[in-house]
């Protein structure tokens, strides 16, 4: 939807919170086959606006100290 504001256009968006866990359970649930999965996420990321938050940030996946 658009409206006009001192006469230039302006588009209002819908914002869909979500993490990639949850989108590629949806992707997974359709399609047993990795490369359709691979080939939609891509389509996401390059259609649309994706932000991450801190839901990334690194997390230790094993006990113990880390290794070097």
């Amino acid at each position: 939807m658009k409206t006009r504001h001192n006469d230039c256009a302006i588009s209002k968006t819908t914002t869909i919170k979500t993490n990639l866990m949850e989108i590629l359970q949806a992707l997974t649930s359709q399609t047993k086959d990795d490369a359709s999965v691979v080939e939609s996420l891509a389509n996401i990321f390059s259609s649309y606006r994706v932000r991450f938050g801190q839901s990334l940030a690194p997390v230790r996946l094993a006990s113990g100290k880390p290794t070097r």
